[in-house]
């Protein structure tokens, strides 16, 4: 397939979203914020930040644990969109947060110029 994946959020949900969509034949690139934490049997590359996976990604899927985990990846998530020669068309979280912060990050995302998908888990 050619759309490629980012996964940000290598916890027990995000390690199996992102073990389907590689079984499944997509390109999945991940990143977690504490690099120890992603399981080596995934075999996806595993990018430098979350700026360069959305970079470099069609698609990127967020699973994080907590609002502020959330707010603070997706400033680096701008960062990445903002970048030139981005591939990013679209930003899915699946973070389970309020609304107050859904409505910050998505804004933030649209506003650097990529489609905002809140889908908690």
């Amino acid at each position: 397939m050619s759309v490629t994946i980012g996964f940000l959020g290598m916890g027990i949900m995000g390690t199996e979203m992102a073990r389907r969509l590689k079984n499944n034949g997509y390109a999945v690139t991940v990143w977690n914020r504490t690099t120890a934490n992603i399981d080596d049997a995934l075999g996806c590359p595993i990018g430098a930040s979350a700026a360069e996976v959305v970079s470099t990604c069609d698609v990127t899927f967020a699973m994080l644990s907590t609002p502020d985990a959330a707010r603070a990846v997706a400033d680096d998530v701008v960062k990445g969109i903002k970048q030139e020669g981005s591939k990013c068309r679209g930003y899915v979280d699946f973070s389970t947060v309020d609304a107050h912060t859904s409505k910050e990050i998505g804004d933030a995302v649209t506003q650097a110029g990529t489609r905002f998908l809140e889908s908690p888990v």
